[in-house]
């Protein structure tokens, strides 16, 4: 028993609990130069926490310049000039305004909603009254 507790998850194993850094790409391939030797591409990087693989909650956002797995952070000034010379609006990616955990829970709450209220008056409809002793 200890030995299968031991036993590390394959890699492609679902993660139960989440959390670290993620950088969305805004606009790829669109800062020449930004670090030395590479293709570059605007992105939006944050920390984050989520279950299965959902985000629940984002923070700590900022514009970054990114290649491959290497990123650098940016100020807000520097990205956006840059979208004003690629001809893009600049803003937070939608990942990051609204977690892909959030929504799933609002949308269960919203579809759960009715149908607890649907059981609920069901069953008040098949008790009989209370009995006066």
């Amino acid at each position: 028993m200890a030995g299968l507790l031991a036993t590390p998850a394959p890699a492609n194993a679902q993660v139960l609990i989440d959390g670290g850094t993620s950088c969305v790409s805004i606009a790829p391939g669109s800062v020449p130069g930004a670090i030395p030797g590479q293709r570059n591409g605007l992105g939006y990087r944050y920390s984050y926490f989520g279950i299965f693989g959902l985000d629940l909650w984002t923070w700590d956002g900022a514009y970054c310049v990114y290649s491959n797995t290497h990123y650098k952070t940016v100020s807000d000034d520097d990205a956006v000039r840059v979208a004003k010379e690629f001809g893009f609006v600049l803003r937070p990616p939608f990942s990051y305004r609204v977690p892909s955990g959030l929504l799933v829970i609002a949308v269960i709450g919203v579809l759960g909603l009715p149908v607890a209220w649907l059981r609920r008056r069901m069953l008040a409809r098949d008790t009989p009254p209370p009995s006066i002793l």
